[in-house]
């Protein structure tokens, strides 16, 4: 019921036949939303009272299913009995099925909201150090009180794809590129060359973008991971995560600066309104004056007025010529 589509409840018996109140209250009772069910068992209790006598009926049976039980026969050539309510087994069901999905929703958010804290507990502490005697009882302790398994990957490697700089492999690899000039003018390493070919070859990928993070994680020196992701983003018009990896690129290697698909990039963010502000304090914050022939020539290929409007505010923040 989590992952599948609400069953109907009429298709649930054969020969079933709810009035529309009913269903909708079954429906209620097992929608996947917390905000969609009913709040409490006695509003739930209110909206059966308030259900008409008749609000399920079943066709009458075949010959082929009667039946033929030594109880059911007894019953059938008894007396007759006193009429009952129809809708009180629907109360038990209402309730059984309401319950259920609730107990299935809090099933849910008891793993979601336990998992991270069990993740946590799992991480060797970074201020025990890894020689003494209390790391290794640290972490067999942890090994055995951590009895449930997170249920999404993607939680426990968090740590290990963080590009940011604040979990570097204590162990990384120096990559020695020139401060001065564009840092793909450097052969790329043979792993770093597969992961860009692969990254063009299925743009956004989710593999091959953590592959990409752990790698710059690996080697923090080299800011052409994080200029390759940027490039990713920015071609896919997702220019909030496009700036954000720049922005780490840069502070990884100041050759970052000279990688001409950056400036181009950043540029083409100022000639779009929602990101022109965003661009604009980039470009001066990065770029300076350096850009300015640049950003002339583009305004000198414009026709498009809104467009020309945004590159000549971009210019003008450049500061006087001089």
């Amino acid at each position: 019921h989590l992952v599948e589509p609400v069953p109907d409840p009429e298709g649930l018996r054969p020969g079933l036949t709810l009035a529309p109140p009913l269903r909708e209250l079954l429906l209620r009772c097992l929608a996947k939303e917390a905000s969609d069910r009913y709040a409490d068992g006695r509003a739930l209790v209110a909206a059966l009272d308030a259900l008409p006598d008749d609000a399920a009926r079943f066709a009458p049976p075949t010959q082929r299913d009667r039946p033929t039980s030594r109880r059911s026969l007894a019953e059938a050539h008894g007396g007759p009995r006193a009429p009952k309510r129809r809708r009180s087994p629907w109360l038990g069901a209402a309730i059984v099925m309401g319950l259920a999905g609730l107990g299935g929703v809090g099933w849910v958010a008891l793993e979601r909201f336990t998992e991270p804290t069990e993740v946590a507990h799992a991480e060797p502490s970074g201020s025990t150090s890894p020689d003494s005697p209390n790391s290794t009882t640290s972490s067999t302790e942890t090994e055995a009180t951590s009895t449930t398994p997170p249920t999404r990957p993607a939680d426990r490697v968090a740590a290990e794809d963080d590009d940011s700089g604040a979990t570097d492999a204590v162990d990384a690899v120096a990559t020695g590129l020139p401060e001065d000039r564009d840092p793909f003018a450097t052969a790329l390493p043979p792993e770093l060359a597969e992961l860009s070919h692969s990254l063009d070859a299925a743009p956004g990928d989710r593999e091959v973008h953590r592959a990409m993070r752990v790698y710059q994680r690996l080697h923090p020196d080299d800011p052409r991971p994080s200029l390759l992701l940027a490039r990713d983003f920015a071609k896919r018009g997702a220019w909030s995560q496009a700036f954000e990896r720049y922005e780490l690129a840069l502070r990884r290697h100041p050759s970052a600066r000279h990688d001409p698909q950056l400036l181009e990039d950043v540029l083409s963010a100022a000639q779009v309104e929602a990101q022109a502000s965003t661009a604009r304090d980039f470009v001066v914050r990065v770029f300076g004056v350096d850009a300015r022939p640049r950003v002339r020539e583009l305004l000198a290929q414009s026709e498009h007025r809104p467009t020309r409007v945004l590159l000549r505010a971009l210019d003008a923040a450049l500061g006087p010529e001089g």
